[in-house]
């Protein structure tokens, strides 16, 4: 048997286990899904508690911009950190800045009680 290590690709759960582990313990994913997903229309690529995970997951580890994101996500395996299956080229400014977007004019139009309470 002829065993090619250069083809061998090793994949570290690391501090993303740990960080989406706690995200699945505490259901915070559910609350960003939640709130932030439309009722109506098109169903988000990644839903939006996967993005919250994978922004935190990155600020933890490496630090990567945004437009880098892809980068990083290359050498974590997705499945198993996240619980769904994401595509790496979705992986892109775009979708996490839309996220970013999308919470901060959430967060905006809610009155000051509901933000307390």
């Amino acid at each position: 048997m002829d065993i090619r290590f250069d083809q061998i690709k090793s994949n570290s759960n690391g501090k993303a286990g740990l960080i989406t582990g706690r995200f699945e313990q505490t259901g915070v994913n559910d609350v960003f899904n939640q709130l932030l997903t439309q009722p109506a229309g098109w169903p988000p690529e990644i839903p939006y508690g996967t993005l919250v995970k994978m922004i935190l997951v990155n600020i933890a580890d490496d630090h990567h911009p945004l437009s880098g994101m892809h980068d990083y996500f290359e050498d974590v395996n997705l499945e198993a950190n996240l619980g769904i299956r994401v595509n790496l080229a979705k992986i892109n400014d775009g979708h996490f800045g839309g996220f970013l977007d999308l919470r901060y004019l959430q967060h905006a139009l809610l009155p000051s009680s509901e933000l307390q309470g």
